[in-house]
């Protein structure tokens, strides 16, 4: 459990643009998977705010894994 240390939004996003804002994102990455289950994206976590801009991609429901140094986390992204 990342203990709300990681926040996403806005989300649903009507545009398909995301902020990830994180205060432990060193070393933390993020996977991207279509709710099939197929990888879409694989990114670091470059920095303690990134956007995540899906705009490319079908509206519907995306899973969004982080994985950082004080816990995993699976987040329901809707586009």
């Amino acid at each position: 459990n990342t203990q709300k240390n990681t926040m996403i939004y806005p989300n649903p996003s009507l545009d398909g643009k995301f902020t990830i804002e994180s205060t432990n994102y060193k070393d933390g990455f993020i996977y991207l998977f279509e709710i099939s289950g197929k990888e879409i994206l694989r990114s670091p976590l470059l920095n303690n705010k990134m956007e995540l801009n899906l705009s490319a991609l079908a509206k519907g429901t995306y899973l969004l894994r982080l994985e950082l140094k004080d816990g995993n986390e699976v987040i329901k992204l809707i586009r």
